[in-house]
Parts: C-alpha cells; sequence; structure tokens
C-alpha cells in the first residue's frame, strides 16, 4: 500500500484475524479484543470511575468489572508503593 491511501474498510480486520491466528487465539473478535485492550490500557492513567464514565462506555457493569480485575503482581506492586511512600515520610 502506498503512503497516502485510504485503508479499506476490512483493512485492519484482516490483520486482526491474521494476528489472532499466529498466537493460536480463537474466538475473539475484533470488538472485543479491542475494547478489552483499550480498557486495560486506560486503567494504568485513570480510576475505574473514569474509565466507565467517559472512556468505553459500557452499558453494563459485568464486561467492564471482568476487564478491570487486578492482578497479583499489580496488587503487590501497588502495596509496595504505599509501603515505600509511608517509609520515605517517616524519615
Amino acid at each position: 500500500m502506498a503512503g497516502g491511501e485510504k485503508f479499506g474498510n476490512r483493512y485492519f480486520y484482516k490483520w486482526w484475524k491474521t494476528a489472532c491466528a499466529n498466537l493460536g487465539i480463537e474466538g475473539v473478535d475484533l470488538y472485543g479484543g479491542t475494547r478489552h485492550s483499550t480498557t486495560t490500557a486506560l486503567r494504568e492513567l485513570f480510576s475505574p470511575e473514569e474509565i466507565r464514565r467517559s472512556g468505553t462506555l459500557h452499558t453494563t457493569n459485568k464486561a467492564f468489572d471482568r476487564y478491570l480485575q487486578v492482578k497479583p503482581d499489580d496488587a503487590r506492586n501497588m502495596y509496595q508503593a504505599a509501603n515505600d511512600l509511608a517509609k520515605r515520610k517517616q524519615g
């Protein structure tokens, strides 16, 4: 594809399907996969309430809450950061 040309309507979808096949991922459609990725990336910058209100426009809480589940490593890092901050404030 030459620079400046418009992509076709299914261009990104075809690459999504190719990437999933290369990774051995089945049953994840473009909409679901990108919405999940977007929501979890926004989690790094905004609170769940901010994301729910204006970031993803989810209509149900079930899918949204599933996307924002805290991973054990994330929880450990959060508590470690809080502990480090408390130590700095003490002395």
